[in-house]
């Protein structure tokens, strides 16, 4: 397979409500996509990549993404790809000159394997071992909404047959305690799970612990962001002395050797993988290998906001590893005022996705991009 053509797009993806936590407000989606062309006896056939650039979650803008792919767009022409084989060893290229950069990589990954996969007919899951998975389940993230806002959320939710839930939360205690309550009172059995987004440094272990045993939390999502491990150390021992919840960590782990570092420090006991955040597919398999064999669990994360076309990358992943404690994302139009393909590929009604479609399907698995989308500019 030769590369013909290359276009990238800056995507603006506006949202039918805002949603907060700790480090954001957001109102849209701001991320790239890739597209990428080759030709097959006359046809030309299409593959396209999504990143979703985030300072606060993989250090990188936009600006920094876009740089960095227009840096190796032209090396793309000079290889053929045959193989995933192929396109690993292309991207790992890249990561050791854009070490920083695991979205661009991420960007040029996906596009890759979409295109391979289409042009040489054959479905992805094939070349990963087949699927483990054939339906998932999703956990309703509930933004960081005051006590009111957060009531008709609840009242909206009633349509959906709501499990797992994850509130996201900041430092106001009071505010905290009052949007559980809420919950508990709609929820009573349902697992919930607390995700601080790193506002948690500085909460006394006493006040973490108190809520975390009132409401019955199952996992505490970043408490701190620190670079020093040995903080994070200290950090997370004060809260698991005090009381059993399990440790998952996102923002801080985008990179293999840093992921290594922590496992080695027993500093987590889930790992929260976003395919945008860590590189990639190939990368999310490592990453969860990694955590598996030192006998750490898996979530699948979401940036808020992605299309289509990154939910079902996000939902092959999970296809493939079968073992996901939990799953996020997929809201598609419940949240996008417009995705980028009908239908868009989300939840059904009891937030679950039948992923057993990656069998037979060609690359992502989506319907035709709408490339003259509003939210698309070309770059």
């Amino acid at each position: 397979m030769q590369v013909d053509s290359a276009q990238l797009y800056r995507m603006r993806l506006p949202f039918r409500q805002s949603f907060k936590h700790a480090l954001a407000e957001r109102q849209s989606s701001e991320s790239l996509l890739l597209h990428l062309t080759a030709s097959v006896d006359g046809e030309v056939v299409s593959g396209f990549g999504e990143a979703l650039p985030r300072a606060y979650v993989s250090g990188e803008t936009l600006e920094q993404t876009e740089a960095a792919i227009r840096q190796f767009l032209p090396a793309l022409s000079q290889v053929a790809f045959q193989s995933v084989g192929d396109i690993a060893r292309f991207c790992e290229a890249f990561e050791s000159r854009f070490e920083q950069q695991q979205c661009a990589r991420a960007l040029l990954e996906l596009a890759l394997l979409d295109l391979l996969s289409k042009v040489r007919k054959t479905p992805l899951a094939d070349w990963f071992g087949g699927l483990q998975a054939g339906r998932i389940q999703y956990s309703a993230v509930v933004s960081d909404e005051a006590p009111t806002a957060l009531a008709k959320l609840v009242e909206q939710m009633r349509g959906f047959a709501v499990g797992p839930l994850k509130l996201k939360v900041g430092r106001d205690l009071k505010r905290i305690h009052q949007q559980l309550e809420l919950l508990r009172t709609a929820y009573p059995d349902n697992d919930i799970r607390l995700d601080a987004n790193g506002a948690w440094e500085d909460v006394p272990a006493a006040d973490a612990a108190q809520i975390i045993e009132r409401y019955a939390i199952s996992c505490l999502e970043q408490p701190a962001i620190v670079t020093d491990t040995q903080a994070l150390v200290t950090v997370h021992g004060r809260i698991k002395s005090r009381c059993d919840v399990r440790i998952v960590l996102d923002e801080q782990v985008r990179l293999r050797p840093v992921l290594q570092q922590l496992i080695q420090a027993q500093v987590l006991d889930c790992l929260n993988i976003k395919i945008s955040k860590v590189g990639g597919l190939l990368n999310a398999l490592q990453f969860h290998q990694m955590a598996s064999a030192a006998g750490l669990q898996c979530q699948l994360g979401a940036n808020v906001g992605e299309s289509s076309l990154m939910t079902s990358a996000a939902q092959l992943f999970a296809g493939l590893t079968g073992d996901l404690i939990y799953h996020e994302g997929a809201y598609g139009t419940l949240l996008l005022e417009q995705d980028l393909c009908e239908p868009p590929v989300m939840f059904d009604a009891a937030l679950q996705a039948d992923v057993s479609r990656f069998a037979t399907a060609l690359g992502w698995g989506v319907g035709p991009l709408d490339l003259a989308h509003p939210g698309l500019q070309a770059l």
